[in-house]
């Protein structure tokens, strides 16, 4: 497949911009992903009382049905608290609001209220097969972050069972790609800061760039931004500002980058050996880290990604 094959698709959804790229005798198949991308943030959003997580979220205990892809993602990120031993928490929904996160962050900060406690997805409970969505009493959940890796890896998924040569999505800071690719280098990695300078060649699976130097406001108590330490129920105060992870699927990438932001260094270090990913880390003081075998360049700040605060 000639590089010059492809057709491509820029929009907006999920809170962010959304590039989704095939062979050329697939772009029929390009109106069906755009579809089924938007149904996904139709479901998946916390802004929307509609929403299946509005759903779950205001059901105050009761147990909710919902479809199956949505019990699949909620089912994914308990996984990946548990993946992470809490460092990435999908039940940080009050903690981000209370942060100034209360609507898009398009529409502006909200007034922020004091750090509340962040529960935990232990108790959790999720059939994935049923639809069937139970969460805690007084718990809500923001699945804004894994919400765009998971849908980037479904769509690559789908555009190539339905033919597709080879495919990639981006939501975010998240991208998937999957099938033959048609750069000799791999599937180039950009940022909305530089679009011109990949950061990483990708030939199969996941990517994310996350970063807390972008979808920042200012409060009375400082700066804050989205990504939140479930430990404080505060915005994260590592040493890293941002974090490029590559992994076999853009959802695992997303949930390491939001959790290397929340432990900073070294604990990343740690944990990223122990996943056998790779990527890099930049921290507070300028320094680049590098780990494993991908060792793309960095832009100055990320794309304008999520993680866990996201839509």
């Amino acid at each position: 497949m000639a590089a010059e094959s492809i057709v491509e698709w820029w929009g907006d959804s999920m809170g962010t911009r959304a590039h989704l790229v095939v062979n050329e005798t697939a772009r029929h198949f390009l109106e069906e992903a755009i579809e089924q991308l938007c149904d996904w943030n139709t479901r998946w959003t916390r802004f929307t009382e509609s929403s299946e997580l509005a759903a779950i979220n205001r059901a105050d205990g009761r147990p909710v049905m919902v479809s199956p892809d949505t019990a699949t993602l909620v089912a994914l990120s308990v996984d990946a608290w548990h993946l992470t031993e809490g460092t990435f928490d999908p039940t940080v929904h009050d903690a981000v609001v209370n942060a100034g996160y209360g609507q898009p962050f398009s529409d502006g900060p909200t007034t922020p209220g004091p750090p509340v406690e962040v529960p935990g997805a232990g108790a959790i409970d999720v059939d994935s097969t049923t639809g069937l969505v139970q969460i805690p009493k007084g718990v809500r959940l923001d699945l804004g972050g894994i919400a765009k890796g998971h849908a980037a890896d479904l769509l690559v998924r789908q555009l190539l069972e339905r033919g597709a040569i080879g495919a990639a999505v981006t939501i975010g800071g998240d991208t998937a790609v999957g099938g033959e690719c048609p750069f000799a280098d791999g599937w180039p990695i950009v940022t909305e800061i530089d679009p011109a300078t990949p950061v990483a060649y990708l030939r199969q699976g996941g990517f994310c760039f996350s970063t807390t130097q972008r979808r920042r406001w200012a409060t009375a108590r400082g700066p804050a931004h989205h990504i939140i330490d479930p430990r404080t129920g505060r915005p994260a105060e590592s040493t890293i500002t941002s974090v490029a992870i590559a992994s076999s699927t853009a959802s695992t990438a997303e949930v390491f980058a939001t959790a290397s932001l929340v432990a900073g260094w070294p604990a990343t270090r740690r944990m990223i050996d122990a996943a056998a990913l790779s990527g890099f880390v930049i921290t507070e003081f300028g320094e680049r880290h590098d780990f494993g075998t991908l060792a793309p360049t960095c832009p100055e700040n990320g794309p304008d990604t999520q993680g866990q605060g996201g839509g």
